[in-house]
């Protein structure tokens, strides 16, 4: 099981999906307990757009590991963006408290950080948020797929200005595909100002909030929040 869901992996990291999908259901014939299968074949089925076969694995993947957060916050990003905000709260209340253990070991994780704020903005902590992707920023500020990634959170947040400021500084250090999507985010912004809506907040009138623009999925593999990279 573990050598069909290595090669389902290095086949995703290359693009080739449909590939990557028939190793990750043989792992998971072979091994129904595999995390990694599982949370693999959603990264694969979220870049061809099957989002709701992409959170059905990402929640297979955080009930086979409660302690993993990565497979939840992307999760809630689906559900965000299917109008299910009361899932979406749910499920970030349960990442967070993933998260949270996972800073108490590794408080430096700049990823945990970005995505930790990702869940925090759905619950409406918006202000914690900020200090996170801060953190993560002071951590390691020259990281551009991290700055990429604060971008994307700051876009949810609404606060637009600071957000372009980081994917300008992003978008030369990425390799080509980055640049395009960190390219194509600042030119929506520049086109249309208000174009991502409100951020999500717990209560209030977000049910009614303008969501993101729908993206076409890139081809080739990393993406996480906003088109996010993980």
């Amino acid at each position: 099981a573990e050598a069909h869901s290595a090669r389902g992996m290095a086949l995703l990291v290359s693009g080739r999906f449909a590939e990557a999908d028939s190793e990750f259901e043989a792992a998971i014939e072979r091994d129904p307990g595999l995390f990694d299968a599982y949370y693999f074949y959603g990264r694969s089925c979220f870049h061809q757009g099957k989002l709701d076969k992409a959170a059905d694995y990402f929640r297979k993947a955080a009930d086979i590991d409660p302690t993993d957060f990565r497979s939840r916050i992307l999760r809630i990003q689906i559900l965000r963006g299917r109008g299910l905000l009361e899932q979406a709260r749910e499920e970030a209340r349960e990442a967070m408290g993933a998260v949270e253990k996972h800073l108490d070991w590794y408080p430096d994780d700049t990823g945990a950080l970005h995505m930790g704020a990702a869940a925090l903005v759905v619950l409406g902590e918006t202000d914690r948020a900020r200090r996170w992707l801060e953190r993560a920023v002071e951590f390691d500020p020259n990281d551009s797929v991290l700055r990429y990634n604060v971008a994307c959170n700051l876009i949810t947040l609404g606060d637009l200005e600071a957000a372009l400021d980081h994917l300008e500084a992003a978008a030369p250090h990425l390799e080509p595909q980055g640049r395009v999507v960190a390219l194509h985010d600042v030119l929506g912004i520049h086109a249309t100002p208000g174009a991502f809506g409100k951020p999500l907040l717990a209560g209030g009138d977000d049910d009614h909030a303008q969501q993101p623009p729908t993206a076409t999925a890139p081809t080739a593999a990393p993406t996480s929040f906003c088109a996010q990279y993980n």
